[in-house]
């Protein structure tokens, strides 16, 4: 690691495709190494995966503005359009050869065709307000590196299994390898201290005719990846957009928060009065338009108190028994 720590700013962002994808496996098996002396030390350790498309970046408006460049027929807005003017009958056949166009676009199946310009989505300009400020921030308040200054405090005979540690890890769906290696190369730049960039291909499989695939599951990505037990998952959370993602991440056990994109919904208009009163601030405080570091503080607190307190909640669920069975290794 020392010879890409040794790298200026402008090197790290023209270091070769290849170079980048071995600097996060590095950044991975260092945070693996951290957990490890973790464990040894007792210390209950807590993980951040910080989704980044609609949740760090407003990445789906410019990903459309590409789609309507290379195909119109696979943008939203030309699915909206023609799913209305279609019988019951033909929507469904519509709909399969939709997404088995789209997923070429997006997998850059089709050759010869122009490609989505992922470097120019990940632009700061194109990051939620504040969003540098914000990772750099928690990076810097959270930085694990104090866990080898603790070992050495462990090894001399203190007891430091309640210091808080805290990993931050950017946990992303990517498509072609291309995409995932445009995230390295930004957002190790906007946060040079974040943890590791847990890249998940969208579908495992690759494609073939007649098999239907299903988008990869993030919460086993990341158990996977770094060896976690079920109560290490358990102190995990997912800051993510998607509903679908965040219930698979909950499934498992752990807490989810959902980012708004759009911010807050006005709903005063469509409550009843009975519906508003019941429809409070506490409400929303258990969602996020920002990663303000205090903010998700904040959330994360509110999460460990309705859990300990049986209260329900939308940011974890009953865990999926079955699944959990075959994610999680037996204990010996």
């Amino acid at each position: 690691m020392s010879d890409y720590y040794n790298l200026t700013r402008e090197e790290f962002k023209n270091l070769p495709d290849g170079n980048l994808i071995n600097f996060n496996k590095l950044k991975i098996e260092e945070v693996m190494i951290k957990i490890a002396l973790c464990r040894l030390m007792g210390i209950p350790f807590v993980i951040r995966a910080i989704d980044i498309d609609d949740t760090l970046n407003k990445t789906e408006p410019l990903i459309q503005e590409n789609l309507k460049e290379i195909d119109y027929r696979v943008t939203q807005e030309y699915f909206d359009r023609e799913i209305k003017l279609l019988p019951g009958k033909e929507k469904r056949a519509f709909v399969e050869d939709f997404y088995k166009n789209l997923d070429e676009v997006l997998e850059q199946r089709r050759e010869g065709e122009k490609r989505i310009d992922y470097q120019s989505i990940h632009r700061p300009c194109n990051l939620f307000p504040n969003t540098i400020e914000y990772l750099r921030e928690l990076t810097k308040e959270s930085n694990t590196d104090k866990v080898y200054e603790l070992f050495s405090l462990f090894k001399s005979g203190y007891d430091v299994s309640l210091e808080p540690v805290t990993f931050n890890i950017l946990l992303t769906h990517y498509n072609p390898e291309e995409e995932s290696i445009v995230k390295f190369r930004t957002y190790y730049d906007y946060a040079p201290a974040l943890d590791a960039i847990i890249p998940v291909r969208f579908y495992e499989e690759d494609y073939a005719e007649n098999i239907e695939r299903e988008m990869s599951n993030k919460a086993i990505k990341l158990i996977k990846t770094l060896e976690l037990t079920r109560e290490e998952f358990s102190r995990c959370t997912l800051y993510e957009n998607s509903d679908r993602v965040r219930k698979l991440w909950m499934k498992l056990g752990g807490f989810s928060v959902k980012f708004l994109p759009d911010g807050y919904p006005y709903l005063c208009s469509r409550l009843t009065k009975e519906e508003e009163e019941a429809y409070t601030l506490f409400n929303f405080e258990r969602m996020i338009t920002s990663i303000q570091p205090e903010w998700l503080d904040y959330v994360d607190e509110l999460n460990r108190y309705d859990r300990s307190h049986g209260i329900k909640s939308d940011n974890y669920m009953e865990v999926d028994e079955e699944l959990a069975s075959k994610v999680f290794k037996k204990s010996l």
